[in-house]
C-alpha cells in the first residue's frame, strides 16, 4: 500500500495519515482521489493530442 500511495505522489507524511485511517475512510479518500486523477488524465490527454498535432505539422493555435 505504501508503494502504491508513493507512486501517486503522496508524501510519506500523507501516507502515514492515510494508513492511520480505517479501511472505510481509506476507501472514501481514494475514491475522491480517483476524481482528481481522472481530471489530470484528461488534461494530459489534451496536451498529448495538441503535441501530436504540432509535431505532425498542424497548427495547434487555430
Amino acid at each position: 500500500m505504501i508503494l502504491f500511495l508513493k507512486e501517486m505522489n503522496f508524501l510519506l507524511k500523507e501516507i502515514k495519515g492515510i494508513l492511520n485511517l480505517t479501511k472505510e475512510e481509506q476507501q472514501l479518500f481514494l475514491k475522491k482521489h480517483i476524481q482528481t486523477l481522472l481530471l489530470k488524465k484528461h488534461r494530459l490527454e489534451t496536451i498529448i493530442t495538441a503535441l501530436d498535432k504540432y509535431v505532425s505539422g498542424k497548427d495547434i493555435y487555430n
